[in-house]
């Protein structure tokens, strides 16, 4: 976090230096009580919703953690969430906090408190209380998927200023809401908001040059310069500003402060005395299950459980190579951060963008909105020689440390060597399979062996499970803290039902992610060697379910009877001679070419050819799932003519 107001104050009065940080000096613990909350945010880290998550320490193991905080001596404690307001020993654990001698702050987003709870707040000694503002009405509701959340969290600021309760902003900087912040500013002044504090989204996976030019980086410019202007202008109101998950804030502020004339070396010397990113140093964060991480978003990498051993002593112990790395001094980056001139002064900035964009936290950071001029980078200069990087190896518990996700993954046509590699990964790290019966044997083999699978297999006419019990079950699963692999054939959102599981899912607040598959209209083509589309024979592609909801089988056959068309039909056999009669009846050619792929990519697969006017004799004898294809594509198809379609008048 860098405290700008009190960087600037000690630049103008010429205040002395405060002690350099040390791993010596106990960090400052934010402490997520709790998942559940009452809003499920865009830009939330902990993915919460409004449901109970299993596996969350209980009063008496809090209770110890709290005495194992107090003996560290920490500087602070930050009671977060989720809402921690939703839990119900919230009061009492920060009761025993204050006992202990503990500066307790709370992190909420404002929406629960009323005129009553204020005082609670009060009453209860909190040091510091910050709520979310995420812009104006419109956008901070859009945030928060809320209507009215803007509304009550302004009146909770109200609430708890006049409950005596010192009160902070938190405001996350995006491309949709950058556009607000002078308003915003100018709505906190109004307000007498105490704290503003500027969060930075965590954007990655950018390039490493022209970050002046970044649409994106020159918005967070523009937003700095901002905020740097009106806290040199507030500095005799009592008021601080400060921001957080972007290190690059001090040379940034730095060079603005040098662009003003200002007495740069005694900033430059109090931005090196500060030391840039604290993760794992002055900073740890401790999540609802227990797990110790370097920071609120490192929730896929666990330094230990406080269940199995104290904070104190994970936090001391030296044999984790992240943390080793996090502590170096300087820490082991290498590319574009080896070489900043500023490396001192942001220690490399936070590394969870680098971890998660290239799998390498030592990478440099895509989220530095620094030119390369400005930074220093000279590229016909040798790279800086480091220390040897520590190796961070990925934990299995980058998966499962956000519990309650589903994953709706397409497992293709059946072949295995047609799943997609995304698929296979999630296999591979899956709790549970719920999966529907064309899944092959081969295809469910990629999931660990001790992971649980669950047949919700339908056939015409027979259900293991009715769509409404389906999507009961994966709410139920994903809120026992599991991650689940919804595994359906071909791809999930076409003719699989799962875009009614994502809207269940997305209900229950529960994250849910899709992963296509090869459908079965590219398989089985490929298989016979159709083009679905062709410059001479189609320039239009339509899929059709050819069984409704109900089992029968309504069509707009005027426009599937237009010139130009492949029509591919999903579970059509059992309506082959409608299907036959419909196209003739509306215009198709009698002898408009048809082919029947039977269990395409699989060893036991069919294929015949014929005519449409004789569709229903080439279906005798095929079983589900077996496509059609209808267009005069269907006449390339390379393969030997069968009995029935020689009979019927193949090609």
């Amino acid at each position: 976090m860098l405290r700008i107001s009190r960087h600037l104050q000690r630049l103008r009065q010429g205040l002395a230096l405060p002690p350099a940080r040390t791993i010596e000096v106990a960090p400052v613990v934010i402490w997520n009580l709790l998942r559940r909350c009452n809003l499920t945010c865009r830009h939330c880290y902990s993915i919460s919703a409004d449901i109970d998550f299993p596996g969350e320490l209980d009063t008496a193991q809090a209770m110890t953690v709290l005495d194992d905080l107090a003996g560290m001596r920490i500087p602070a404690l930050i009671l977060s969430g989720g809402e921690p307001l939703l839990r119900p020993d919230l009061f009492q654990l920060s009761a025993r906090a204050k006992e202990l001698g503990l500066y307790v702050g709370l992190s909420s987003n404002g929406t629960l408190i009323d005129a009553p709870l204020a005082r609670r707040i009060a009453d209860s000694g909190y040091d510091y209380v910050g709520v979310s503002i995420d812009g104006l009405r419109a956008s901070h509701d859009r945030f928060r998927r809320a209507d009215g959340a803007f509304d009550r969290t302004l009146a909770a600021v109200g609430h708890l200023r006049r409950a005596g309760v010192k009160v902070g902003w938190r405001f996350t900087l995006t491309a949709a809401n950058a556009a607000e912040l002078p308003e915003l500013l100018r709505l906190m002044r109004e307000e007498g908001v105490d704290k503003f504090y500027l969060s930075h989204l965590n954007y990655s996976g950018r390039g490493a040059r022209n970050q002046r030019d970044d649409a994106a980086f020159a918005m967070t410019r523009e937003a700095m310069t901002l905020l740097f202007e009106q806290a040199w202008a507030d500095l005799d109101q009592g008021r601080e500003y400060v921001t957080g998950n972007n290190d690059a804030d001090a040379p940034f502020l730095l060079r603005w402060a040098q662009a003003r004339g200002m007495d740069a070396q005694t900033l430059r010397a109090d931005l090196l005395r500060w030391g840039g990113n604290s993760s794992g140093v002055g900073v740890a964060n401790i999540d609802n299950r227990g797990d110790v991480h370097p920071d609120t978003y490192w929730w896929g990498y666990s330094l230990g459980n406080v269940r199995q051993r104290p904070f104190s002593a994970i936090w001391r112990d030296t044999g984790d190579p992240l943390l080793d790395g996090l502590r170096q001094q300087p820490r082991p980056v290498h590319g574009r951060c080896a070489q900043c001139q500023y490396l001192g002064m942001c220690n490399g900035n936070t590394r969870i963008r680098a971890w998660q964009s290239t799998d390498d936290p030592w990478a440099s950071d895509p989220g530095c909105y620094l030119s390369d001029e400005e930074i220093g980078l000279r590229h016909d200069q040798p790279v800086p020689q480091r220390a040897p990087a520590p190796l961070v190896a990925r934990q299995p518990i980058r998966f499962i440390a956000e519990p309650g996700q589903v994953w709706l993954v397409g497992a293709g046509p059946g072949d295995p060597g047609l799943l997609t590699l995304k698929a296979a990964e999630c296999l591979a790290r899956a709790e549970v399979v719920v999966h529907d019966r064309l899944v092959s044997p081969a295809v469910l083999a990629k999931a660990p062996p001790g992971a649980e699978r669950i047949d919700v297999g339908k056939a015409c006419g027979r259900h293991t499970l009715s769509q409404e019990n389906i999507n009961r079950l994966l709410v139920r699963l994903a809120r026992q803290g599991r991650n689940v692999v919804r595994l359906k054939g071909g791809d999930p959102l076409i003719f699989g039902r799962g875009g009614e599981e994502l809207e269940v899912l997305r209900k229950a607040g529960i994250a849910c992610h899709v992963v296509p598959g090869v459908t079965a209209a590219a398989a089985c083509a490929a298989a016979a060697g159709i083009p679905l589309t062709h410059r001479e024979h189609a320039q239009a592609l339509v899929l059709v379910t050819g069984t409704r909801s109900d089992g029968s089988l309504e069509c707009d056959w005027p426009a599937l009877a237009g010139s130009g068309l492949t029509r591919v039909f999903y579970m059509g056999l059992q309506h082959a001679a409608q299907i036959s009669r419909e196209l003739c009846e509306h215009g198709c050619a009698a002898d408009t070419p048809v082919a029947l792929v039977q269990q395409g990519s699989l060893p036991g697969q069919t294929i015949r050819v014929g005519r449409l006017d004789r569709l229903a004799e080439l279906a005798e004898g095929l079983r589900p799932p077996t496509l059609l294809v209808i267009g005069e594509v269907a006449a390339l198809a390379e393969v030997p003519v069968s009995p029935v379609a020689a009979e019927a008048e193949g090609f």
